[in-house]
């Protein structure tokens, strides 16, 4: 926001996936615009915008991955860190916004 308020932050919306709701897009317009004044409030405009929409974005997953406290194998007498291995954390599959900064 600090970058938006600066005047250095353009958001490319036309690059948003072509399934994006014109809402979303427009609300997206709306939160990076120069002008605070112009900026919608979180609450009820951003929130409002956003629960109408609630079912296309995706649920987060919380990590499944465990934490490995053995460092070395031949520290491990009871084998245990043969049960430790790449964290089982989802691929994220989202697009990130192309901004341009200035």
């Amino acid at each position: 926001m600090w970058l938006v308020g600066k005047g250095r932050l353009k958001i490319k919306v036309e690059q948003c996936r072509d399934d994006t709701p014109e809402a979303i897009i427009e609300l997206i317009r709306q939160c990076t615009e120069f002008d605070r004044e112009q900026r919608p409030n979180f609450s009820p405009e951003i929130d409002d915008t956003l629960s109408k929409f609630e079912f296309i974005f995706p649920r987060l997953q919380r990590s499944q991955s465990e934490p490995c406290l053995i460092r070395n194998p031949q520290d491990d007498l009871l084998g245990l860190s043969m049960n430790f291995g790449v964290p089982k954390t989802p691929l994220s599959n989202h697009r990130r916004f192309n901004a341009e900064v200035t």
